[in-house]
């Protein structure tokens, strides 16, 4: 557990350039009123050797433009924006994601710009046409006759040395005939030859 105290930087051809970050090691103090301890700091305080430091948590939003656009914000930055269509004070503009939420993860913004592609295409249309883009698949709760006993694929993973100074993706996920062995494996838990009985105790009168 450590805080972020300085950016060390040192001179090179004549510009400010990144060396290291120092940090302070902290150790667990009293206990606050959500019941985790408090962060105390010690006087261990060391560098980490570096050539970049990206920022990554406690940021904010900063959209420059909105207040001439007419769109309304939250006390802290984030846009107001209605949470079912995601349309702002602007009728004409829409947002989600981290300008609207803050900083959450990569899926619910992912997710709302599904939906706000949606909201969108009808708005500038007219037409509910999105569900168009998926095909459409049956569902029936019963026992499946065809399983096959073939043994659980594993993804792929970009190497370690691979994952090194870069954002890739390590996991590739399957390929086209790794998910149609999947798809086979699936046993349909949800489903039962009859249904869960339930039972209601009588009241006491």
């Amino acid at each position: 557990m450590t805080q972020p105290v300085e950016v060390v930087r040192k001179d090179k051809g004549g510009k400010k350039i990144v060396a290291a970050l120092k940090v302070q090691r902290m150790k667990a103090g009293p206990v606050d009123s959500s019941g985790r301890p408090t962060p105390v700091p010690t006087s261990d305080v060391y560098e980490i050797p570096c050539d970049a430091v990206i920022v990554a948590i406690g940021e904010k939003v900063k959209v420059s433009g909105l207040e001439e656009l007419g769109i309304s914000k939250e006390k802290d930055g984030r846009i107001k924006a209605d949470q079912f269509s995601f349309i702002t004070s602007n009728p004409k503009v829409f947002a989600c994601g981290d300008a609207v939420m803050g900083p959450a993860t990569a899926a619910e913004a992912m997710g709302q710009a599904r939906s706000v592609a949606e909201y969108l295409d009808e708005y500038i249309t007219g037409e509910k046409r999105f569900q168009k883009l998926f095909r459409s698949f049956g569902y029936k709760m019963e026992v499946p006759t065809k399983l096959t006993k073939a043994k659980m694929t594993k993804a792929i993973f970009i190497p370690v040395d691979a994952r090194k100074s870069n954002f890739m993706e390590i996991s590739l996920g399957y390929t086209g005939e790794q998910a149609r062995i999947e798809a086979d494996r699936c046993l349909r838990c949800d489903v039962r030859e009859t249904k869960r009985r339930t039972y209601s105790a009588p009241l006491e009168e």
